[in-house]
């Protein structure tokens, strides 16, 4: 990457941008809705990185925490951007933000089947949990 790429926390009004990358990125699963993506925001004001190459939105990923621990999710970046530094710029964002409110962890969900995203992680430095099973309850 030749132009300089601009990490910025995410605001309600890039919704439809992130939507759409988050659309294109294999994996991720279902995209929360507007009035979801406000709320998760309003309560982790500044934690939400968004990537931009030239004015392009190229990455996006949503963290935030409960107090305790920090989470991310949707981790993406456009696909002729990948391996080049932008998802570790995303998540440094993210966990520096976590670290300055004294946040020790943080925890990514990976679909077993996101092979790439489970690539990532492990190059990343983090480890995989063997000892937890996740389990959801739709409301």
């Amino acid at each position: 990457m030749t132009a300089e790429l601009a990490i910025s926390a995410m605001t309600l009004d890039d919704y439809d941008d992130v939507v759409a990358l988050w659309r294109s990125s294999a994996n991720l699963g279902e995209v929360e809705t507007r009035d979801e993506i406000a709320a998760f925001l309003q309560r982790n004001p500044g934690f939400s990185p968004l990537a931009r190459l030239e004015g392009r939105l190229v990455g996006a990923a949503l963290c935030g925490h409960d107090g305790r621990r920090g989470y991310l999710a949707h981790v993406a970046v456009a696909a002729e951007l990948r391996r080049r530094g932008v998802a570790q710029q995303m998540v440094r964002f993210c966990l520096d933000r976590l670290t300055e409110i004294g946040i020790p962890r943080a925890s990514i969900h990976i679909y077993v089947a996101n092979d790439d995203g489970q690539h990532f992680w492990r190059g990343a430095g983090w480890r995989e949990r063997t000892d937890l099973k996740v389990y959801s309850y739709d409301l």
